[in-house]
């Protein structure tokens, strides 16, 4: 090696000799003389860089020239610094990898194929120790580097892949307690985890023991473990929900010398499971106090009915009892009237009938009809309203119901002889309406949660405000869908609460208020009408025709609808009042059909349902109905109605 490098004091061998004993080498190597002239290249090396031997005389850059259509071709300087480097130090240098292209004639003319390289440049000296020549064993590296990209671009998107999942690579030394993480670590779990001793304090503390026996019952059993624990965040203190599974690495003696394992991140999915068992557990809640509201109104409509048919009942307790079946039915359709709504809000089927509104006259609509609940626990009722006018862009019906649940609940949540403040302001362009009172008060662990479906305060037994708890949502729903916001705040337990509406009070032109219902043809006074009942549900047909016998009228009950035409053709009523779920033809159809009979041309048609979603009154305004009562109807409306018609 001496004398190929030329240290040897007789070293007599021209360039020539050494072209010859380089061109015997298996490896790539390419000669230079001082002024990088190639002056030899062996067959390994044109081969590797597909060049002919006619480039032995050309100044290397000339054979090899850079790429001038590559604006990143500056890696020939490199080689030419390294080469110079060698040449003047006498001294061995290399180049790392670099990419340089290289020219190929090809049928299709010159093209530079990218290439990666990594030479060796070694001068080679004369007897007198100056520089003879210079070396450069040149390797293609090409399939390597790609290599080395694809495995780093592999990893980056491992790392990449492991933040998104939230996962962490871990490996643990029994031997000397030692923990390595992978390197997102700190991204993930926060903080540094390059210490050992941190890894265990960060550990909740009432996970400790879970986690060290499962781990030590899997070393035993040279198997795997898996632990939920809680893992303390070092820079911001947050509680982290981890999925924690090791499994032990034993050596070759089948010791156990290490554990294996992963730690995912399952906050998240902590959190919205506990948030699901939180949302069942208030349905079931919901459930049982549905079950409790309507067992209340049923038990006195069960005990008047039984009243009723007892022997010698007078005219006085008739009256009280009908009044008390009145009062509980009329309690029933609020509480199915609010799920209804629960309902409609929850799939988008609310829609508002927009119109200007005088926010004084909202406020006077729900104070009149919470008035009897207030006076009943003997509340005091302030209502401070500005001296000014104020208008807003809004439903009267649903804004009405927003203030007379609010209302409500301040009377029902509130001791007796409670305050409350009815306030309303205006700010920014904004109304802004305050409901407060010192009642109860709302638990620091309930205040997030207050609008949330089937929330409601805590009933203690000798309370009995009833309701289920659908008020608040209803109220949080129907404001936004008017554009605004509600809001509580309370100071906790005994110290009241404060629920503040906020809506837009830019007023716009009213948009056209939907059409009511066709009026049906009418008359002065007359009675004795002939009326047709129809309804599958023979209770609610027969009462239904007993009520309107009593008021006068012959009425006329099937359950059939098919059965209800044939009557109908025979002896045409002036009035029919018609179920819409009826079996084998709906009520609409039925109504089709009776309007195609000639006798029944001016024949008023009522229908009388269960049906109350502004779909279904379209549907059946549409098939011919001239009215439309949502069940349970009032009697007395339908007398009312009947009073002033007559058939023509």
């Amino acid at each position: 090696m001496d004398e190929l490098n030329g240290h040897s004091p007789g070293n007599t061998l021209t360039p020539l000799d050494y072209a010859a004993l380089f061109a015997a080498s298996p490896y790539p190597y390419l000669l230079l003389d001082t002024g990088l002239v190639i002056i030899g290249a062996n067959r390994a090396y044109l081969q590797m860089t597909g060049r002919a031997g006619d480039i032995v005389g050309q100044h290397l850059f000339d054979a090899f020239p850079p790429n001038p259509d590559d604006p990143d071709s500056t890696n020939i300087d490199y080689v030419r610094n390294s080469l110079l480097k060698a040449i003047a130090t006498k001294v061995a240098d290399s180049t790392p990898f670099l990419r340089y292209a290289v020219r190929r004639e090809t049928p299709d003319g010159t093209i530079f194929d990218d290439r990666y390289w990594s030479a060796v440049h070694t001068p080679i000296l004369d007897s007198a120790g100056n520089v003879l020549m210079v070396a450069q064993n040149a390797s293609d590296v090409t399939d390597t580097h790609r290599a080395q990209l694809a495995q780093r671009d592999t990893e980056r998107r491992l790392q990449e892949g492991m933040i998104a999942a939230r996962m962490v690579i871990w490996d643990l030394d029994l031997v000397n307690g030692q923990v390595r993480f992978s390197a997102n670590a700190n991204v993930v779990f926060g903080g540094d985890w390059t210490g050992v001793g941190s890894v265990w304090e960060a550990i909740h503390p009432d996970d400790m023991a879970g986690l060290h026996a499962a781990r030590n019952k899997a070393i035993t059993e040279r198997g795997d473990y898996r632990q939920t624990v809680r893992l303390i965040r070092p820079d911001t203190a947050a509680i982290l929900w981890l999925d924690v599974r090791g499994k032990i690495v034993c050596n070759a003696d089948g010791i156990p010398i290490a554990v294996r394992g992963v730690s995912v991140d399952i906050t998240e999915r902590t959190r919205a499971e506990e948030e699901l068992r939180e949302a069942d557990r208030r349905k079931d809640e919901f459930l049982a106090m549905l079950a409790h509201e309507l067992r209340n109104p049923l038990a006195p409509i069960s005990a008047a009915a039984q009243l009723l048919r007892m022997p010698s009942v007078n005219t006085d307790v008739i009256r009280k009892t009908s009044d008390v079946i009145s009062r509980q039915v009329a309690h029933m359709t609020r509480l199915i009237d609010d799920l209804l709504d629960v309902s409609r809000v929850t799939r988008g089927l609310i829609e508002l009938e927009r119109a200007p509104l005088a926010v004084q006259d909202i406020i006077a609509d729900a104070v009149e009809q919470v008035r009897p609940a207030v006076a009943a626990r003997r509340h005091d009722l302030i209502i401070d309203l500005p001296a000014i006018a104020i208008e807003l862009i809004g439903d009267q019906k649903r804004l009405v119901q927003v203030l007379t649940n609010l209302l409500n609940n301040a009377a029902k949540y509130t001791s007796e002889a409670g305050r409350i403040r009815l306030g309303v302001s205006v700010v920014a362009g904004d109304v802004v309406i305050c409901v407060e009172d010192n009642g109860i008060g709302i638990a620091p662990e309930l205040l997030p949660h207050v609008f949330d479906l089937f929330t409601q305060a805590e009933r203690t037994p000798d309370r009995s405000q009833g309701g289920l708890g659908l008020g608040l949502s209803l109220v949080s729903s129907l404001v936004a869908l008017h554009g605004g916001t509600v809001m509580a705040t309370s100071g906790g337990r005994g110290m009241g609460s404060v629920f503040t509406v906020r809506l837009p009070s830019t007023v716009v032109p009213a948009q056209p208020v939907p059409e009511t219902l066709p009026a049906a043809p009418q008359a002065p006074r007359a009675t004795g009408l002939r009326l047709l009942v129809v309804d599958d549900n023979a209770d609610a047909a027969e009462m239904l025709g007993a009520f309107m016998e009593s008021a006068g009228h012959t009425v006329r009950v099937e359950y059939d609808p098919l059965r209800a035409i044939e009557w109908a053709k025979v002896d045409p009523p002036d009035v029919c009042l018609l179920d819409i779920g009826l079996p084998g033809m709906d009520g609409n159809e039925l109504a089709r059909t009776l309007r195609t009979l000639p006798q029944l041309a001016q024949t008023m048609l009522i229908a009388v349902t269960g049906y109350g979603k502004e779909f279904d009154r379209d549907q059946s305004i549409a098939a011919g109905f001239d009215y439309y009562f949502v069940k349970p109807a009032d009697p007395a409306a339908l007398v009312t109605l009947l009073t002033g018609f007559r058939r023509h």
